[in-house]
């Protein structure tokens, strides 16, 4: 559910942003009118500031700005005239980088070939109270005409670069606060009669420019992508936490149930009784040689023991003492066979020792040793004999070499008991 959610937000966002660069094409469109006032506003502008002798007049009408002027060459300046156009509202400049392009309707009379000069005039303070010249020429025709200046055409004529040298912004162009709209003759110096009338002064654009508009898409693509990347991070950090939390539970769930099967394997295979390995532990420790001895090289001897008249001593001393008599024969069996040496508990009175990596005559000597020292003993208060089967093996046939010293240990019984037999009679 929730990725068809974030994959829903993705797609309105999709639609969206193709929605607003449609929208921003084909629409959000303003315009600004340059006229307003402009009889009121509208002044004269010649080369009179230089000297020059250029007269003329400035009239307004039904929103129209038209000027007069005799142009007069002279040999000292240049010959021009023009006017000025305030287009400032409350003393407050307009952005013109707001806009795209200016568009001039405009009504043009020269007997001779000119130009005509147009200046967004920029009001400054910085470093000076100045007003910045950003001009554009225009290849003027007489009669009625319609021109469409582009706003980022404009640049600061060489004649303002030299007459501010200081100047921040390098003599390029700014109209941030653009307070005045100059047109002007142009490079004909030539002395004659001009008539320009200004019908109208558009300035045209887009509430948002697509600048802006990729900044805005790119901006909320980021901001949404990140924001579901973050969740998305945390809720892999989270799921990461609760995962690892849950793993490491089920780790020490694991090993305490390891433990727990481990001691009631230990359990399984031990002889509740004397505490030694039972006839499981017994096949657990024949698998443990076979692999641990891959080549089947190693040899090993078998002592299979048995207590003498057991029966009489349950009969004549109870159970009680013939299980004592047996942990405690279990007890020096123990403290006498070696560490790599198992003592195992077949059943009833009857207990195998694997003597490992032994040969059979050691094994005998073993067995022999053992019998001396439980005929010498007193076990459990009680004089016991003990009857032993010994027979030698490799690793891969423990099992017929147990068969094999059981018939050993029966062939001891049957000479007599309390004695060592490692050969069929």
């Amino acid at each position: 559910m929730r990725s068809l959610n974030v994959a829903g937000i993705f797609l309105l966002l999709g639609i969206a942003t193709v929605a607003l660069m449609i929208w921003q094409h084909v629409g959000m469109n303003i315009q600004h009118n340059l006229l307003a006032d402009a009889s009121r506003t509208a002044t004269l502008f010649s080369d009179r500031i230089n000297g020059g002798t250029s007269a003329g007049t400035v009239s307004g009408s039904d929103g129209d700005v038209t000027l007069q002027c005799n142009v007069n060459h002279n040999d000292f300046t240049h010959a021009f005239c023009g006017f000025t156009l305030n287009v400032a509202a409350r003393n407050q400049g307009v952005d013109i980088t707001r806009f795209n392009t200016l568009e001039l309707d405009v009504e043009y009379e020269t007997p001779v070939n000119d130009t005509l000069l147009v200046y967004l005039l920029n009001k400054e303070y910085q470093p000076e109270e100045r007003e910045r010249a950003n001009m554009q020429p225009l290849n003027i025709l007489a009669g009625k005409s319609s021109y469409s200046i582009s706003v980022s055409s404009f640049f600061v004529p060489s004649w303002w670069i030299y007459q501010f040298p200081r100047d921040d912004l390098q003599g390029q162009a700014n109209m941030k606060n653009v307070t005045k709209l100059r047109l002007t003759t142009g490079d004909n110096a030539q002395s004659r009669s001009v008539k320009i009338v200004l019908r109208s002064a558009i300035l045209s654009g887009k509430a948002i420019s697509k600048t802006q508009m990729y900044f805005m898409v790119i901006a909320c693509w980021i901001i949404v992508t990140a924001f579901f990347s973050i969740r998305l991070l945390l809720g892999l950090y989270h799921s990461s936490k609760a995962h690892k939390a849950k793993n490491l539970k089920l780790h020490a769930e694991n090993s305490q149930l390891y433990v727990e099967k481990q001691k009631l394997s230990e359990v399984a295979k031990t002889d509740p009784l004397t505490g030694v390995l039972n006839r499981a532990g017994l096949t657990h420790a024949m698998l443990m040689l076979k692999l641990n001895d891959i080549d089947n090289s190693d040899t090993h001897s078998l002592i299979y023991l048995d207590v003498d008249h057991f029966k009489k001593i349950n009969d004549n001393f109870g159970h009680d003492k013939g299980d004592e008599v047996l942990v405690a024969l279990c007890d020096m069996l123990k403290a006498s066979i070696r560490h790599s040496d198992l003592l195992i508990r077949m059943g009833g009175e009857e207990f195998l020792i694997i003597c490992t990596h032994t040969m059979l005559g050691d094994a005998s000597q073993l067995a022999e040793k053992f019998r001396n020292q439980i005929a010498s003993s007193i076990i459990a208060d009680i004089d016991i004999t003990c009857s032993f089967g010994v027979t030698e093996c490799r690793s891969s046939n423990l099992q017929s070499a147990i068969a094999r010293a059981d018939k050993y240990l029966y062939q001891a019984k049957q000479s007599g008991r309390n004695q060592v037999c490692s050969t069929l009679a």
